[in-house]
C-alpha cells in the first residue's frame, strides 16, 4: 500500500466498495465478494485480556480492510470494547456495521457455534487460552473449520544503555514511559 493509499482506508466513512478497489489497486488479494453484495469474509478477533490498546489497534486495522469484524473480548475488557464501539456507532456507523462484540462468555458449546461462522479466528492471548480454543477448533467439522491465527504469549522490553539515559530529552523519557505502560512492558 502506498501512504495515500493507507491513508483512504482508514476513513470511517469510505465505502465498501472503494475499501475493495484501493485494495485491488495495490495488488492486495483478498478473497471478498462486496463487489457483488455478497457475505463479506468475517473475521473473530479474540482478544488478550492484558493490553486493551492493542486490542483496539486490531479492530481499527481490520476494520480498513473490507471484512466483518466480531470480537470476544475478555471479560474484564467487555465493558470498555462494548463502550468503544457505542462511540463507533455513534461517530463512524459505516465502520460499526462491520464490527461486533460478543458478550463474554465461557460456554464451549456456545463459542464453538460461534467459531463456525468466520473464515479466520485471529487469537492474541496466552498459550492456554490459544490451546483452548484450538481444542474446540478441533471439535468442529472440518467444513466448518476456520483458519487459526494464534498470536501467543510475548515476552517484550526495553533496553537503554547507560548512554541512552544520559542523552534521553525529557520528551524522549515521556514517550518512553507511554509505550512501555500502553504495551504492557513491565
Amino acid at each position: 500500500l502506498s501512504e495515500e493509499q493507507a491513508l483512504m482506508l482508514m476513513s470511517a466513512d469510505l465505502e465498501l466498495e472503494k475499501r475493495c478497489e484501493i485494495l485491488k489497486t495495490a495488488g492486495i488479494g483478498l478473497r471478498t465478494n462486496a463487489e457483488d453484495g455478497q457475505k463479506l469474509p468475517s473475521v473473530m478477533l479474540v482478544s488478550a485480556s492484558t493490553v486493551p490498546s492493542a486490542s483496539f489497534q486490531d479492530v481499527i486495522l481490520m476494520l480498513m480492510l473490507p471484512v466483518h469484524v466480531v470480537q470476544r473480548p475478555s471479560s474484564n475488557l467487555a465493558p470498555l470494547f462494548e463502550a468503544l464501539h457505542g462511540y463507533v456507532e455513534r461517530h463512524a456507523p459505516l465502520l460499526a456495521q462491520r464490527w461486533t462484540v460478543l458478550p463474554a462468555s465461557h460456554d464451549d458449546g456456545w463459542m464453538m457455534a460461534q467459531l463456525a461462522k468466520h473464515d479466520w479466528i485471529n487469537i492474541c492471548g496466552s498459550d492456554s487460552t490459544i490451546a483452548h480454543y484450538q481444542s474446540l477448533l478441533d471439535r468442529l467439522d472440518n467444513a466448518l473449520k476456520p483458519v487459526l491465527i494464534p498470536h501467543g504469549h510475548r515476552l517484550s522490553c526495553v533496553v537503554l544503555t547507560a548512554e541512552d539515559i544520559r542523552e534521553m530529552t525529557e520528551t524522549e523519557w515521556t514517550n518512553l514511559a507511554i509505550d512501555v505502560s500502553v504495551w504492557d512492558q513491565t
